[in-house]
Formats: C-alpha cells, sequence, structure tokens
C-alpha cells in the first residue's frame, strides 16, 4: 500500500498528551480537508477511545498514533502497551458505542507482545451537493 499523506507520533499517556494528539488530528484533518464536523467526530472518536484504554496503559511508556491518508480515506492506529493482563474490549460499553457511531470502521486487536492495536477509519464525505 503506497500511502501519499502520513503522521506517526508516539506520545506518553498523559492528559495533555491526548489534547496535543487532539491538536495533531486537527490539524491533519484540517490539511487533508476534511470538514469542521468529521475532525469534530475524529477527536471525539480518539479521545473515547484513549480515556478508555488509559487505566490499563503503562504510564511510561508511550502509545504510538498513526495517521495514513489515501483516496480520501483516513486510516488511523494506536498501538498501545498494556499493563493490565485483563484487558479486555467491552463491546457495550458507552465509549465503543459513540467511537463506532463517529467511525466507518473500528478494529481492536491484541498482538502478540502484550500490546494492543486500534485500527480506525474515516472516510472524507463528499463535497458534493
Amino acid at each position: 500500500m503506497e500511502c501519499r499523506n502520513f503522521v506517526n507520533v508516539e506520545l506518553k499517556p498523559t492528559n495533555d498528551n491526548v489534547k496535543l494528539l487532539r491538536l495533531i488530528l486537527s490539524f491533519a484533518s484540517d490539511c487533508l480537508d476534511f470538514d469542521l464536523d468529521e475532525i469534530d467526530e475524529l477527536k471525539v472518536a480518539i479521545t473515547e477511545i484513549i480515556n478508555y484504554l488509559k487505566p490499563y496503559l503503562t504510564s511510561d511508556a508511550p502509545f504510538k498514533f498513526n495517521f495514513y491518508l489515501e483516496d480520501n480515506i483516513l486510516r488511523t492506529e494506536i498501538i498501545a502497551p498494556i499493563c493490565s493482563g485483563s484487558f479486555r474490549m467491552d463491546e457495550c460499553s458507552p465509549m465503543f458505542i459513540v467511537a463506532r457511531s463517529l467511525l466507518d470502521e473500528l478494529v481492536f486487536d491484541e498482538e502478540e507482545d502484550g500490546a494492543f492495536l486500534v485500527r480506525m477509519v474515516k472516510q472524507k464525505r463528499s463535497n458534493d451537493g
């Protein structure tokens, strides 16, 4: 897969870094010509997901955040080391319901090394009439 546009960021899971991530997401989405509603939907979905994962993240280990844009589709990944072996994704949780309603695709996968991978897809809406 050849990507024309991408951003890769590593941040520790602090409240200030979640704000920074929202700012980066806003800037990247605006540069990619997403409208304000689409940018807000992405920011809310990302915030919900990170806040859900935060209690399970290792506070001193950074999580990785990747954006890829291809054909008006923004693909986003969060790769985070999980410190609690008891973590399970609850698809009935309010976070999952809210994030899923704002995204075109939302997938959670556990990696072999104990990290957790969240894949999100947001397709740019057409600006036609």
